[in-house]
């Protein structure tokens, strides 16, 4: 029987000057139960995206199939201003102590913090 999981992978992003915009290299690590987030980091590569970068592990005892990740993207408030839907990270089936990157695309410049969900199906 298959079992929908979505974790939450939160990451409350340090600011480099007073602006909510994104233009420092912040980081971040999350360990759950099944899996790791590890080099999270929102890096600006034009004047107009950002992208959302990082590793995912599975740490767990089962296969993850389907792969991905969802993005939330909220401002200094916390009021949601963004989510890029279903986005699958490099290596779709993850089995137990397997790692892939991931990279989400976003053309929203101005963002406090992001939220990333794994998201998948657990045999």
């Amino acid at each position: 029987m298959l079992k929908l999981i979505a974790l939450w992978v939160s990451l409350a992003i340090l600011l480099v000057t007073a602006s909510v915009s994104i233009y420092g290299e912040p980081k971040g690590t999350f360990i759950g139960k099944y899996f790791r987030v590890t080099n999270m980091s929102a890096v600006s590569d034009n004047a107009n995206s950002t992208n959302i970068i990082g590793i995912v592990k599975n740490i767990g005892n089962k296969t993850l199939n389907g792969a991905g990740v969802v993005v939330e993207l909220y401002d200094f408030n916390n009021r949601l201003i963004n989510v890029i839907e279903y986005t699958p990270v490099i290596v779709k089936t993850l089995g137990p102590n397997e790692v892939s990157p991931f990279k989400v695309w976003t053309n929203t410049r101005s963002f406090d913090h992001f939220v990333v969900r794994i998201v998948g199906a657990i045999d």
